[in-house]
């Protein structure tokens, strides 16, 4: 993976150093390739936030340096302004002040309004850093001439007597750059405009995402050159050892042809090549497709999210549709075993999370509150968290990377600010592997935080994960599983959730 897409500036805290920051961005925003009104745009949320340290970070008089840094993305820029100064938090500010019976936009406005994203990061100690991320927008999928696209569907069991089943009848290799195209036309014929991830829409972020090593994409092409079959792994910038296998889809004619089982066996091989730990799979749960694919694959089910989704993603031909956000199933396939790792317990928890590891397959020795030496209850002073928002799917992850005596305190800010955004649903991620995990978790309860599952080979370690729905309802009735475990872990799950 690229590790030379970034550059820092650190200036002192004066405004007439401004034009420097800005021209400073403006050059960066040019190596990535925007055009110049997406550089104007670039350039305006910056001299907002910039401005902003300038004002209110620190006093006049402070003799210090704030950052800037420009990460180049995969999906076009991340510009960070990084300070140690006053703490701050934009949940306490309005987008829009009346003065004098005028409504006057803020500087928080002029940001949300230039950039795809704002991102708040509290790093403690550290200081804190606002982020402004910006995507390339050309080469939308919308500007391709349709009829010229191939139809794909997501798998599902119907079979086409039609198809002459051969042994090695599909060829399943790496897509090349001049076919990324296909990506986004297989994404389109099945999904239209309601998948998720907006990336998958624009070629150019997806040669991208490949050229960073975040996306492997492959498609499985018959013996008269058809295209048969699309398939990706997605890796995370985080964790290069941890892959999502996903957006498979298969073109009807193929469909019970094995098509899809040819680039799973294609990903299997891959991941063991290049020594991965293990492959996940994220299945919607409105229709037992591609949970029984994954079943099959090996994969074995450790979470249930509920309302992951929500209820507008469509699957074309596939008549099992929702009137709720769309809960998924998370399922794991081990391929190389770590040392035998520590999992620290919480008795109410105890029986769940050991059914968990047991079906994952995992050597783990697991350690009872009881049991927890002295000196790794003891906290420091502050919890370390971060938030990811995902907006077109409107629901947030909260991850907790420290533990810290204002746990309960963060944890409540955080739910707050959330809630207020409006964000349907909100997942917490703790580590398993950390001793003062056990220690919280009546405070998760408190703040209505319920048992999702276990996320294995997290940044954090292995995450044990809870969920927050905030004003949404769901019915357990409309969820289908396939697996007698998925179903035991989904009724744990609501009898959870009815009780705190």
């Amino acid at each position: 993976m690229e590790q030379n897409n970034w550059s820092e500036l650190s200036i002192p805290n004066n405004k007439q150093y401004l034009p420097v920051a800005l021209k400073y961005i403006e050059l960066e925003t040019l190596l990535v390739g925007f055009d110049r009104d997406s550089i104007n745009e670039i350039l305006a949320a910056s001299k907002e936030a910039i401005d902003n340290v300038f004002k209110h970070a620190f006093k006049p008089e402070e003799n210090v340096h704030f950052q800037i840094i420009s990460k180049h993305t995969p999906l076009g820029i991340k510009i960070i302004v990084k300070d140690k100064g006053t703490p701050y938090d934009p949940k306490f500010v309005p987008t829009q002040i009346k003065i004098n019976n005028t409504k006057i936009k803020t500087g928080l406005y002029i940001m949300k309004k230039n950039v795809d994203s704002v991102e708040y990061h509290n790093l403690g100690t550290q200081g804190k850093e606002l982020h402004l991320i910006k995507h390339l927008h050309r080469n939308h999928i919308s500007n391709i001439d349709k009829s010229k696209t191939h139809e794909f569907e997501d798998p599902s069991p119907y079979i086409d007597s039609s198809v002459e089943q051969k042994k090695d009848y599909f060829t399943v290799r790496i897509i090349k750059d001049d076919e990324v195209i296909e990506v986004s036309k297989a994404i389109y014929n099945t999904y239209g405009y309601s998948y998720l991830s907006e990336d998958m829409y624009y070629p150019e972020r997806i040669l991208g995402l490949i050229k960073e090593g975040q996306l492997v994409p492959v498609i499985a092409v018959t013996e008269d050159s058809r295209t048969a079959g699309y398939c990706s792994l997605q890796i995370e910038d985080d964790n290069e050892k941890f892959a999502e296998l996903g957006q498979c889809v298969v073109s009807p004619e193929f469909r019970g042809h094995k098509c899809l089982s040819k680039m799973n066996e294609f990903f299997l091989a891959y991941a063991k090549e290049n020594k991965m730990y293990g492959l996940f799979v994220q299945a919607v749960t409105n229709h037992i497709y591609s949970q029984k694919g994954a079943n099959h694959f090996g994969t074995k089910d450790c979470a249930i999210l509920l309302g992951y989704c929500p209820e507008s993603l469509t699957f074309k031909k596939i008549e099992e549709q929702t009137s709720q956000r769309i809960s998924v199933l998370i399922s794991f396939l081990i391929l190389k075993k770590k040392s035998c790792k520590k999992v620290y317990l919480h008795d109410k928890y105890s029986a769940i999370i050991k059914n968990i590891y047991s079906n994952l397959g995992f050597e783990t020795e697991f350690i009872s509150m009881n049991d927890i030496l002295d000196e790794e209850k003891e906290f420091p002073d502050h919890t370390l968290s971060e938030i990811k928002v995902k907006q077109k799917a409107n629901f947030a992850k909260i991850i907790i990377k420290k533990i810290g005596n204002d746990f309960l305190e963060v944890l409540l800010a955080a739910r707050r600010k959330l809630c207020l955004q409006h964000v349907d649903v909100i997942y917490l991620h703790i580590s398993l592997n950390s001793p003062r995990s056990p220690f919280v978790l009546a405070e998760i309860e408190k703040c209505s935080f319920f048992f999702a599952g276990i996320i294995p080979f997290e940044s954090i370690g292995d995450s044990l994960v809870f969920q927050y729905l905030n004003n949404i309802e769901i019915d357990f009735k409309q969820i289908r599983l396939y697996s007698d475990f998925a179903k035991s872990l989904l009724n744990f799950i609501e009898n959870h959730k009815n009780t705190i």
